[in-house]
């Protein structure tokens, strides 16, 4: 059975949200930097590793400018994941994407949150990242969209942890309980 799950991507602009999901949907990389101007789409299907199932994605990359943020609002609406999104070589992109996991928790967002720290082909690390991943029970993936490095192990738990969350929703059960009779009292009568 195929199952289909929103994905979207957050982060402050020029993090390389757009290129990750470019790798990822088409493993392909651009050094040209395009602003967006609300939301990009991909889609993206993952066999599941140990398993026959496949798992359909629709990526979504949001544009990263404060301005659009009210914009950004409508399209992670609804999403199974989202990608909070930082560059490895800016320390204020993190600032902003704990900013948006905050934003996030507020909202009580029933989506998987992962961290995703970019430009790693830079040979850069950042330990802030990890020990706030780490205190927040994040996921946290370090990739390089431009070497694809790590791209492919990040949507392949993305579509097993959304498979999982499906799973998990559909056995649990279901009670419904029917009022007992009650005599109508209503303005209208």
């Amino acid at each position: 059975m195929n199952r289909v799950f929103k994905i979207v991507a957050l982060g402050a602009t020029a993090v390389g949200k757009s290129s990750i999901l470019l790798r990822a949907a088409r493993d392909q990389y651009s050094d040209v930097h395009q602003l967006n101007i609300g939301a990009v789409y991909y889609r993206k299907t993952v066999e599941l590793k140990d398993s026959e199932e496949v798992i359909k994605l629709e990526l979504w990359d949001t544009a990263g400018q404060e301005r659009y943020n009210s914009v950004t609002q409508l399209y992670y609406r609804n999403a199974s994941a989202i990608l909070i999104v930082f560059s490895l070589d800016d320390e204020e992109s993190l600032k902003k994407a704990i900013e948006w996991r905050n934003i996030l928790l507020e909202q009580n967002s029933d989506a998987i949150i992962i961290l995703v720290g970019n430009k790693s082909d830079m040979l850069l690390t950042c330990l802030q990242a990890e020990q706030y991943a780490l205190s927040n029970t994040l996921q946290y993936f370090v990739v390089s969209a431009k070497l694809g490095n790590g791209v492919e192990e990040l949507f392949q738990y993305i579509a097993q942890a959304c498979n999982n969350l499906k799973q998990h929703t559909q056995s649990a059960k279901v009670q419904i309980v029917a009022p007992q009779e009650q005599k109508s009292f209503c303005c209208f009568f």
